[in-house]
């Protein structure tokens, strides 16, 4: 998908970098205060996972793509 197509690849990187924001903001501030902290818990957790799911490709895809400009 990325290969002839290097606006995605910059799209998937900026989609990436929102999750990236979001897990910091959970972390920082988490949207159930204190009356629900399991589900503060489950909030940071989950987008966490998402953001290492996109995090794994997004890398080997930039890898690749720096194999092939050499």
């Amino acid at each position: 998908m990325f290969a002839g197509n290097p606006e995605a690849f910059y799209l998937y990187g900026f989609l990436l970098a929102l999750w990236i924001f979001r897990v910091v903001v959970a972390a920082i501030y988490p949207c159930p205060p204190e009356s629900n902290v399991w589900m503060s818990y489950g909030q940071l957790s989950g987008s966490v996972l998402v953001c290492l799911l996109l995090l794994v490709p997004f890398i080997r895809v930039a890898c690749t793509r720096k194999n092939q400009k050499k």
